[in-house]
């Protein structure tokens, strides 16, 4: 099965102030102030991951990187995305 996007839980990425929006709406502000960013995603599965009735894999965690257009890695964030979800990086 192949897809664009993964599950993560309401914690990492619900309502106003959570996570990963605010990682987004720092992504923003640095390609504002770079011109632009490009940014990669990297999403990790545990060994028995557990999955939507769809079969489609829940992710154990994500790494999420900004990088500047002269490749300066400008955040470099890893995302729990289990409940209780943590964030380590910057």
């Amino acid at each position: 099965m192949h897809t664009n996007i993964v599950p993560m839980t309401p914690q990492l990425n619900r309502g106003a102030g959570s996570p990963w929006r605010e990682a987004e709406a720092k992504t923003v502000d640095l390609a504002r102030e770079k011109g632009w960013v490009r940014v990669e995603i990297e999403v990790h599965y545990a060994e028995q991951s557990p999955t939507l009735r769809d079969g489609t894999p829940i992710p154990d965690s994500f790494d999420r990187r900004v990088i500047a257009p002269d490749e300066t890695v400008l955040r470099n964030d890893h995302f729990n995305n289990r409940r209780g979800c943590t964030v380590t990086g910057g």
